[in-house]
């Protein structure tokens, strides 16, 4: 069972700026990585 302490790190490898908003609005706070590849 996780520790309440624990962080997990979410990880988002797109530039979309919809998708940060969205996942913001959700409570998240995603690093973004754009990975460079079409």
């Amino acid at each position: 069972m996780a520790c309440m302490t624990d962080q997990r790190r979410l990880v988002l490898a797109s530039a979309s700026p919809a998708r940060l908003g969205l996942l913001r609005q959700a409570g998240f706070a995603p690093e973004v990585i754009v990975s460079g590849v079409d």
